[in-house]
């Protein structure tokens, strides 16, 4: 959405207000993962900690092999 603005300013002879938008998104670059890591930290946590739970897992009667697979896992 910046970038979008940036590109209104300079047709509407705007310059600085463009150097503004710049500025706000390098900065907005450089203190990302200050602002947001706590949040991406219990994303990937929440992610994880489901992944593991047991009554998310498959059970082994879910699955069914091939016959092709059958015959070559008893060979």
């Amino acid at each position: 959405m910046a970038k979008i603005r940036k590109a209104a300013f300079p047709e509407r002879d705007q310059h600085s207000k463009a150097a503004e938008i710049d500025k706000f998104t390098d900065i907005l670059v450089l203190s990302h993962n200050l602002a947001f890591g706590d949040a991406t930290y219990k994303i990937n946590k929440n992610r994880q900690t489901k992944l593991r739970r047991q009554d998310n897992r498959s059970k082994e009667g879910d699955f069914q092999l091939c016959d092709y697979t059958q015959q070559e896992l008893n060979s």
